[in-house]
């Protein structure tokens, strides 16, 4: 079990007429990990709306803000229980045997055009070992071509583009290889999460871009831009600031 603490602080400027915000900054109920405590703290007299997805546990809020400044800060304590497993233990599921509530996951989306990746992945990636070595293939494969260069992007880039361009920023890595592995029949799909112990230059994105592939145990998480250690949470504390 690992106890990590963390804080978030956003903050805006509302010009001429109050706006709604959706926020997806509060940790997640989920049976791998459990909040210890929380805060949240608006700098407006506003009451949020905070509801979870059933599914996954994820938390969203809502809120409508008047014009002016507004901070919010969010902190938590959360508990986290990892599971391991060696990667020789980890298999490709065949699309019979795959549990109904990820065959969303194989399916093309608005960023993930896995529909436009069949030849490519096949022919990059189909002689690899199914499991383990053929997602770790397709995540070496991104990194290899594909620069990361902050502000080349933006929100109507596409698995597609990122391509194209060979640059991008995390989210960009992460959509190129949901697609891929999407096209090889492996679902995937996009989580977000804090980033402990990165610098704070872009390129260690301390919001970062996961990607998780349904295997045998079921999820697995991959780094898009740099490979993911557990031990690489060096700080007990850390602070992401957005302004």
């Amino acid at each position: 079990m690992i106890r990590l603490t963390f804080d978030i602080e956003l903050g805006y400027e509302i010009i001429g007429f109050p706006s709604d915000f959706i926020f997806n900054i509060h940790a997640a109920h989920t049976t791998q990990q459990t909040i210890v405590s929380e805060q949240l703290t608006l700098s407006q007299p506003v009451t949020p709306a905070i509801f979870t997805d059933p599914t996954f546990g994820t938390r969203y809020m809502r809120l409508n803000a008047s014009p002016g400044s507004l901070t919010v800060h969010y902190g938590a304590t959360v508990d986290l229980t990892h599971h391991a497993e060696q990667p020789e233990n980890l298999y490709e599921v065949p699309i019979a045997q795959l549990p109904p509530e990820v065959l969303r996951y194989i399916y093309p989306s608005r960023y993930c055009q896995s529909d436009r990746f069949g030849r490519l992945a096949t022919w990059e990636f189909a002689h690899f070992p199914p499991g383990y070595a053929r997602v770790a293939a397709i995540q070496d494969w991104v990194r290899r071509r594909t620069a990361f260069l902050s502000g080349s992007t933006n929100s109507n880039t596409s698995a597609a583009d990122t391509v194209v361009e060979q640059a991008g920023v995390c989210r960009d890595f992460a959509h190129l290889m949901i697609a891929l592995c999407r096209a090889m029949n492996i679902p995937a799909r996009f989580v977000t999460g804090i980033d402990y112990g990165a610098a704070p230059e872009p390129g260690s994105d301390r919001f970062s871009c996961l990607r998780r592939s349904v295997f045998e145990p079921p999820l697995v998480r991959f780094r898009p831009h740099r490979h993911f250690t557990s031990d690489g949470i060096d700080s007990p504390r850390h602070r992401a600031r957005r302004r």
